[in-house]
């Protein structure tokens, strides 16, 4: 590795010493790196186990009715829903609508 001159001041001081900049780079303590360069995977296929292509195909639907079991015991409880930032209820209420017009949820009923 070769060597390189530097230049430092001596401080009678009760501080942290500082390389800078300049000197770490010639001292290749340091390297700038001035771009990143991102891979992105477009082809999500890959990831798929082989064997299950067409489980990951599509929406997907469960087919028959599915029963939920609990306790005798258990006692219901209510957890009221968090509210919506105004920014984003348009957003969230589109989506919503497309859900609904693809069949994924439905709109709750009005008691």
């Amino acid at each position: 590795m070769p060597s390189k001159p530097q230049l430092f001041y001596m401080v009678a001081s009760r501080t942290t010493p500082i390389i800078g900049l300049k000197s770490s780079q010639e001292l290749n303590l340091v390297k700038l790196i001035l771009n990143i360069e991102a891979k992105i995977q477009t082809d999500q296929s890959t990831n798929t186990p082989k064997g299950y292509e067409d489980v990951f195909e599509g929406i997907g639907m469960l087919s028959g009715d599915c029963e939920i079991h609990q306790k005798e015991n258990a006692t219901p409880t209510v957890h009221l829903a968090r509210k919506v930032p105004i920014a984003m209820r348009d957003k969230i209420k589109n989506e919503l609508v497309h859900l609904e017009e693809l069949g994924i949820i439905e709109s709750h009923c009005s008691y």
